[in-house]
């Protein structure tokens, strides 16, 4: 297959889809290439409903279950300054949004928060900082 120039590209072009695809999908999935290792993802549902684009809240609080075994993780995420003594009362009951996007459940289990990142950036327009 490599000696075929065309075919290669094609195959290229195929895995770069496939990328794309899962780099943004929200669902669990697995996929395997010749020349990758295996890779698990679940993307935990929406904790968001409705359209809150308008809304200017520094901190936002939700709630992200493990799809393996549901153990409940509370998270927060800044999107800007906020009071010392208001993130302490936040991460006394929940924890900051992994910067790595990911979080590891004590059943073992790896979960991926960038399709949450990415929609909670998107949904109100600004970055989440750390």
């Amino acid at each position: 297959m490599d000696s075929n120039e065309a075919l290669c590209d094609i195959v290229y072009r195929i895995k770069t889809v496939i990328k794309m695809l899962f780099g943004g999908a929200t669902f669990y999935k697995i996929f395997i290439t010749a020349d990758e290792i295996i890779a698990q993802n679940a993307m935990s549902q929406n904790p968001f409903t409705g359209n809150q684009q308008n809304i200017q809240a520094p901190v936002i609080e939700m709630s992200i279950n493990c799809p393996k075994c549901g153990k409940l993780y509370p998270l927060y995420a800044k999107l800007g300054k906020i009071p010392p003594e208001l993130e302490k009362q936040i991460a006394s009951k929940s924890r900051k949004f992994p910067s790595d996007n990911r979080i590891e459940c004590d059943c073992g289990f790896t979960f991926d928060l960038a399709g949450i990142r990415n929609q909670i950036e998107n949904q109100f327009g600004r970055k989440i900082v750390n």
